[in-house]
């Protein structure tokens, strides 16, 4: 009978001799992964090893821009067409959590059952579905006016798409004993499965809602500038 422990720590001690795969690195790799601790983590949040959150003044500019131009083109009927589908993907999930039992709780691989629980969680703080069209508007600029910080289509950009519509109201905080056994509050954190699925699904529903608005605000800077 195969033992497949061993055989699976065996492989993760190997593992563990092997350089980083990023370019330039001169750390090891971490358990069964491909890179090392560092790079891991930035997989995990960003959607790539060698990609970096976003910078703070970018979005706040950019959000200011995304949000004139909403408020302006509130009445469109992309906009509306964009803003429905958000409305039912979260009464979608609040509907997914409440017709659960109260102690219910996503297992690790439910994709499907973290992501109804985010979702409510925006639902039930009073987020709306312009808020989550501004935060994904604003994630798409940064791919599309200069200078660029994401390429579109790719994982770094769905990863930020998702993390960014569901950051538009604050991560819940729940209670750890810290090493000297006081009490700390700490925000959740975001699961990588969830913003993968989650990333894809934006992407797709909001493509082409997101790539006209963006030529739009291009088009209106330009005249500006002129």
């Amino acid at each position: 009978m195969t033992n497949h422990v061993g055989y699976w720590r065996d492989r993760v001690d190997a593992n563990k001799r092997l350089p980083c795969e990023v370019r330039g690195c001169p750390r090891t790799r971490t358990a069964g992964a491909r890179w090392c601790n560092r790079h891991r983590l930035r997989d995990a949040r960003f959607g790539s090893p060698e990609a970096f959150a976003l910078p703070r003044r970018r979005l706040a500019s950019l959000s200011k821009i995304a949000s004139k131009f909403l408020t302006a083109n509130s009445g469109h009927p992309a906009v509306t067409l964009a803003r429905r589908d958000l409305d039912a993907m979260l009464a979608e999930g609040a509907a997914h959590v409440a017709a659960r039992d109260a102690w219910w709780k996503p297992a690790e691989r439910d994709v499907t059952g973290k992501t109804a629980v985010e979702l409510k969680r925006l639902h039930d703080a009073g987020a709306t579905s312009l808020d989550l069209l501004r935060a994904a508007l604003t994630v798409h600029l940064t791919a599309c006016l200069p200078p660029a910080l994401l390429e579109r289509a790719t994982p770094e950009y769905r990863h930020a798409l998702a993390r960014a519509v569901l950051m538009a109201k604050p991560l819940n905080k729940r209670m750890i004993l810290t090493s000297r056994y006081k009490p700390r509050r700490i925000y959740s954190r975001l699961s990588t499965r969830v913003l993968r699925s989650l990333g894809k699904t934006l992407a797709v529903k909001l493509c082409v809602v997101l790539d006209a608005m963006a030529r739009a605000i291009e088009q209106q800077q330009k005249a500006h500038s002129t």
